[in-house]
Parts: C-alpha cells; structure tokens; sequence
C-alpha cells in the first residue's frame, strides 16, 4: 500500500485502507476519544481514535504523542461530515517516526504569538504556519513563472 497525501484521500473511499504520514499538527482528548490533527505538505486530515475501536496499543501510543512528531497511521477511510474534509482516519497501527521535544519553543499553528527573535531562533519551526510558508509558495510560482518566460 502506498502512503497517500491529505489531498489524495475523499469521502468516496470509506471502508478502504490507507497510508498517510505527517506531522502531529494538533491533539485534542476527550476521555475515551482522542483526535489527531495530522499535516502533511498538501493539508490536514483528522485522525479520530475511540478507545472501544482501536487496539490498547494504539490508544496508549496516541497518549504519548506530542505536536510536531511525526508519525506514520495506517487505517480506514470514514466518511465524517464533521471532520476537515469530510473524512476521519481511523487507525489500525500508528508508528512513530520522529517525536518533537516538548514544549516547542514556539507554536507552529499561530495561536500563540511569539516575538521576532524567538521565530528567528526557530524559523524551522515558524515556518509551518500557514501564513508564513504561503509568502515561500507564492515567492516560488512567481520565480517559476519568470523563469518559465524567460527561457521560451
């Protein structure tokens, strides 16, 4: 099975099985459910974990995870109107491919505002908002564009 991107995957796949990968954008627990944010470099998907579902393996796994990890989930498609895209993952395994330190020294999703120097220090990590890496797109199609022009 090969991994597919955020963007690659729809409603229309429910029941089938997939492979995606990505970084731990968000966690949000709520006793026996638990919900991963996952971001790869095409969008967001939810990964959604109800403890009677999936295995005690997985459900302590998801416990220990922290944002910005990254990790790999394999599990079937769900058609979910509620969830981004209308779809939610629920995993069969999750494996774990980099664990982030915690706590980051700045938040990657924008919500916390952080001053010039400390987004200097860790722009690797600043550079995963939205916003920021939106100025890189957007500097990167006009290069492209130009370039494309100019060798015509």
């Amino acid at each position: 099975m090969e991994r597919r991107y955020s963007k690659e995957i729809s409603p229309e796949m429910e029941g089938k099985e997939v492979k995606v990968a990505g970084w731990v954008h968000e966690i949000r627990k709520l006793g026996g459910l638990r919900f991963i944010v996952l971001r790869d470099r095409k969008g967001i998907l939810q990964v959604t974990l109800p403890k009677k579902v999936v295995s005690k393996e997985v459900f302590k796994l998801s416990g220990e995870l922290s944002r910005e990890s990254v990790i790999l989930v394999r599990g079937k498609v769900k058609a979910e109107e509620k969830a981004p895209n209308g779809y939610e993952i629920i995993p069969e395994s999750i494996e774990v491919l980099s664990k982030a330190s915690s706590p980051l020294p700045l938040d990657p999703t924008g919500k916390v505002e952080a001053n010039l120097d400390t987004r200097l220090d860790n722009r690797f990590i600043d550079l995963r908002k939205p916003e920021v890496r939106a100025i890189f797109l957007i500097r990167d199609a006009i290069l492209k564009a130009g370039r494309t022009y100019l060798s015509k």
